[in-house]
C-alpha cells in the first residue's frame, strides 16, 4: 500500500524488463549455461527459468552447466539436451578453461541438432 508499490518476484521483475518470455516464444533454439561462483558456489537460478519457458512454448533447449546439481532439474522439466562441464569440480579453474570446454560442447551440441538421421537405412 505505501507508495503503491507492486510486490513481483524477481523472475518476474527480470522478464519484464528484458521481455524474457516473447523473446524465448519467439526463438527457434534455447542454448543456455550457468556458471558457478567459484567463491561460495552458488549456483545460478536464471536457468531454471530459462528451461521452464523454453518447455512452456516447446522449444528445442541444451543447457551447458558447469556441474551436474541440476541435471535431473532440468530433465524432469523438458530440456532437450544437458552437458555438464566437469565431471568432478575441480578446486580451481581458469575462465579460459571454462570457455574453452563450454564452447566445445556448444559447438558439438549445435553440430548434432544438423545431423539429419535416415532411419530407413
Amino acid at each position: 500500500a505505501l507508495y503503491n508499490a507492486e510486490i513481483m518476484t524477481s523472475h518476474e521483475l527480470v522478464d519484464q524488463i528484458t521481455h524474457l518470455d516473447a523473446l524465448i516464444e519467439q526463438a527457434d533454439l534455447i542454448i543456455f549455461g550457468e556458471g558457478i561462483n567459484e567463491a561460495d558456489q552458488i549456483l545460478e537460478t536464471t536457468t531454471v527459468r530459462l528451461a521452464e519457458l523454453a518447455t512452456k512454448y516447446n522449444k528445442p533447449s541444451i543447457a551447458i552447466c558447469a556441474t551436474d546439481d541440476k541435471f535431473d532439474l532440468f530433465e524432469s522439466i523438458g530440456v532437450t539436451a544437458m552437458f555438464n562441464t566437469f565431471i568432478e569440480m575441480p578446486e580451481s579453474f581458469t575462465d579460459f578453461k571454462m570457455g574453452i570446454q563450454i564452447r566445445h560442447y556448444t559447438v558439438q551440441a549445435i553440430k548434432l541438432l544438423k545431423t539429419q538421421f535416415d532411419i530407413n537405412k
